[in-house]
């Protein structure tokens, strides 16, 4: 079963420049995902009541061309399969005919009680209909990015209450939202990437309330990370 999303951008979804920001774009995603969970039993909400919730474990999106102001959009997704903990979710994104990104997604199958992984219920493939088909030919899992790094400039922020989704943790779109500042900050201007890929490496929840995000170019893009003076909770690379 693939699920469809559409979605036309709103003020509140874009730049300076009435393009799409990354945040939002995310944010539709997840959308989409959660669509897709809640029609096939795994709805967050469900899970929640029952103990359990997904967590994302690595992600990447890929922008061949960002949507403006009042553009229509479509988001595709599918459940890929299961390994174990994880599950795999692959992404589409049209404006009309045409496609204009794509995005894959790692998933881990959490305990909420007893705050640990847990295997994901057999039937899952069932219930949420097998799919083939793959948005990138790399194998996102076999990327090792490094999450410590000396970076060259660096960003402090402060938590905000609407970071926090229902579980009490910064929600993921919202990392998106601490790397586009990061940048801009950096570059001291608007720009917009080509491929992101982040891997989720610690929650960020309600008794963090400073953060750092720190950058480094490497000569074929940019690494970074997000972290405080204690832990490193999220880290990646960039293309522009």
């Amino acid at each position: 079963m693939k699920v469809s999303l559409k979605r036309k951008i709103d003020f509140t979804a874009i730049d300076s420049k009435f393009v799409l920001t990354l945040h939002s774009l995310v944010k539709f995603l997840q959308e989409a995902a959660i669509e897709h969970s809640n029609k096939a039993g795994f709805g967050s909400k469900q899970l929640i009541n029952d103990g359990s919730v997904w967590i994302l474990y690595q992600y990447e999106i890929e922008v061949t061309k960002w949507a403006v102001y009042e553009e229509e959009i479509e988001v595709i997704t599918w459940h890929r399969g299961m390994k174990g903990f994880k599950a795999y979710r692959e992404f589409e994104v049209y404006s009309g005919n045409q496609k204009i990104a794509a995005a894959s997604a790692v998933y881990l199958y959490y305990d909420i009680k007893n705050q640990k992984i847990k295997r994901i219920p057999e039937d899952a493939n069932t219930t949420y209909s097998l799919e083939e088909g793959v948005s990138f030919k790399e194998d996102l899992e076999k990327w090792k990015p490094l999450p410590k790094f000396d970076h060259g400039f660096d960003v402090s922020m402060t938590t905000r209450l609407s970071d926090f989704d229902p579980m009490g943790h910064v929600n993921n779109s919202v990392y998106f939202d601490y790397v586009e500042t990061l940048l801009f900050s950096y570059l001291n201007r608007e720009k917009k990437i080509k491929k992101i890929k982040i891997q989720f490496a610690k929650e960020i929840n309600k008794s963090v309330k400073k953060l750092k995000s720190g950058i480094l170019e490497d000569g074929t893009g940019y690494k970074f990370k997000i972290f405080d003076e204690n832990k490193v909770f999220s880290y990646g690379e960039i293309e522009m």
